[in-house]
């Protein structure tokens, strides 16, 4: 990310530094990876907890483009995964 947006995002709990170059966070929700600023809604999507100050890279990402139906196909799963694991049968540690 830019330093643009690293002053629109204002939260450093989602970025990651790599020496002097900021990313956005990457985490795990049980096994499947995503950004750190999507979070799951009630349906499975995942929704972006910034999206009014997300970087300039996911701004450029056209809603409906060719480029965005691509990500879709290729992590179109990951939400309704983590939603069955987080609304499954609670299981012993």
């Amino acid at each position: 990310m830019s330093g643009d947006d690293h002053l629109r995002l204002d939260d450093d709990t989602l970025v990651h530094w790599d020496e002097n170059q900021a990313f956005m966070r990457m985490t795990q929700t049980h096994g499947i990876g995503h950004c750190a600023a999507l979070v799951p809604d009630a349906d499975g999507t995942f929704l972006c907890s910034v999206y009014e100050r997300r970087p300039q890279i996911c701004r450029d990402l056209e809603e409906a483009s060719p480029q965005c139906r691509g990500e879709r196909v290729t992590k179109e799963g990951r939400p309704r995964r983590l939603l069955a694991i987080l609304s499954g049968p609670i299981r012993p540690a």
